[in-house]
């Protein structure tokens, strides 16, 4: 039961089923973490029910959250306070939250990585110290960059490496790839190893990208998910690994740049913006990619 302060925080607001927070992401828009089959595979994850909120404003629908208690549901700094941290990892993801662009709402529950979308709609951001990163559009990139990937792509191919879509492998094979290739890249395993498996099985329709071989075993791999809304498309690219035996083959660049390409191709196809973001701004090679965006919290 929610407390006389969380009751107070909620005046205006009041609970809807998960249908309407689904009708409200397909029309508002939102990201990959807040997707309504991110959301659910969370939810039984890390075994805490979400619930949903709506407010109007003249009859008309205006916002739909998910909630933890005090927190947007999915949020990292909720899964923190939840004290569900390291179960499952989306990285430093952009939150994108179901509310009309036309909107000035106050949001009644705290967290993190608001996307700068919201700077209009939500009363009382703080802007937070760090950054993330968001894919610059493709045509950005200069003829020399994109021919020097494709130089670097048909080397590794003159080597026998072998691109191929994700799309044919299992969800224990893409988890165990996964694992081995971040471990090889890092020293360690990922976090939310032992349930990504699990993860994956229910996040199946969201995977997107490709993985480069050789020799019939993963080098380069990158975890992406991707989420379609009527406004855009939201991508987070998780994190990734590779084989370093094969670093001089430059193939972690070379997988950059294949689902940098593939993904700003899928948004041209569907005439939708793209909102491919790699996290927090923490690494310098990400600004060969990306252009730094705003996060907020609440």
């Amino acid at each position: 039961m929610q407390s006389f302060f969380q009751n107070r925080r909620m005046k205006g607001w009041y609970e809807v089923d998960e249908a309407a927070y689904a009708s409200a992401y397909e029309t508002f828009g939102g990201s990959v973490l807040t997707h309504p089959l991110t959301l659910n595979a969370m939810a039984d994850i890390v075994d805490l029910p979400i619930q949903y909120y709506a407010f109007e404003e003249g009859s008309e629908t205006q916002a739909v959250i998910p909630v933890w208690k005090k927190w947007v549901a999915g949020s990292k700094q909720g899964l923190k306070k939840m004290s569900r941290k390291g179960i499952v990892d989306f990285g430093n993801a952009e939150v994108i939250l179901p509310i009309s662009p036309e909107a000035k709402i106050t949001l009644p529950v705290a967290t993190g990585g608001l996307s700068a979308l919201h700077e209009n709609n939500i009363n009382d951001l703080k802007a937070e110290e760090s950054e993330i990163c968001l894919a610059k559009s493709f045509d950005l990139f200069s003829k020399k960059f994109r021919y020097n990937r494709k130089r670097e792509l048909r080397l590794l191919e003159d080597q026998g490496a072998k691109v191929s879509s994700i799309d044919g492998l299992s969800n224990e094979d893409i988890s165990a790839m996964y694992i081995r290739l971040f471990e090889l890249r890092w020293g360690f395993k990922p976090k939310g190893h032992e349930r990504l498996s699990d993860l994956l099985a229910c996040l199946r329709p969201l995977l997107f990208g490709s993985v480069i071989e050789m020799d019939g075993k993963a080098i380069a791999f990158q975890l992406i998910y991707k989420a379609e809304c009527a406004s855009h498309i939201s991508m987070e690219y998780i994190n990734g690994g590779v084989d370093l035996v094969y670093t001089s083959l430059s193939h972690g660049s070379v997988l950059t740049f294949l689902n940098t390409r593939d993904a700003w191709a899928l948004s041209e196809r569907l005439g939708k913006p793209l909102r491919y973001s790699f996290g927090q701004a923490d690494n310098e090679y990400k600004d060969r990619w990306c252009n730094r965006s705003a996060v907020y919290s609440v």
